[in-house]
């Protein structure tokens, strides 16, 4: 459970970016019952179905649907942001801006926990043919992009700090990028 990643054992709310159809936010809210959460998502059917999701789990989440680079959150408003499988979705350009948006939403000392594909540096040169592959036979055409992009290092250059990413399973999946 990446839910389980987050450094902190508690957190008052916490935002998941590209939030789906809510599978992640009944996950997190098994770990931190007590945070209020928000999930924001492009698509009205993810919204619709989280809505569905959350309401037949009995737990309480509050959905927006919402371009994830403006969440229309205040500043400062969030102790962490997640985001599963969100920026392999989109263009790098589009990721760096979610980024710098979820940095924006978070409190000083708020966390963030991206779970994603890792980047090629991480994995076998083999791996990184089959998840070049992706892109072009499998229908995910920012599989090469994103796996191209060191997404620590648009996390420290958009202001996080103690910034870690590590392989959490096989083949390099689930990779993690995690900071402060």
């Amino acid at each position: 459970n990446a839910a389980r990643l987050l450094p902190k054992d508690h957190y008052d709310r916490i935002y998941d970016m590209g939030c789906g159809g809510a599978m992640t936010m009944i996950a997190i809210h098994k770990v931190y019952p007590d945070a209020e959460l928000v999930g924001g998502d492009l698509s009205a059917a993810n919204v619709t179905n989280g809505h569905k999701s959350a309401r037949k789990a009995g737990i309480p989440i509050h959905f927006r649907q919402c371009d994830v680079r403006y969440t229309n959150e205040p500043d400062n408003s969030f102790d962490a942001v997640v985001m599963y499988c969100l920026l392999h979705e989109a263009p790098a350009n589009v990721g760096k801006s979610i980024i710098k948006e979820a940095f924006r939403i978070l409190r000083p000392g708020g966390d963030i926990l991206i779970n994603d594909l890792p980047p090629f540096s991480g994995v076998e040169p083999f791996q990184s043919v089959i998840l070049d592959w992706e892109t072009e036979n499998r229908g995910e055409p920012y599989f090469t992009e994103t796996c191209a992009t060191e997404w620590s290092q648009v996390m420290s250059d958009t202001g996080f700090v103690n910034v870690h990413s590590y392989n959490a399973g096989p083949q390099g999946y689930p990779w993690i990028d995690v900071a402060t």
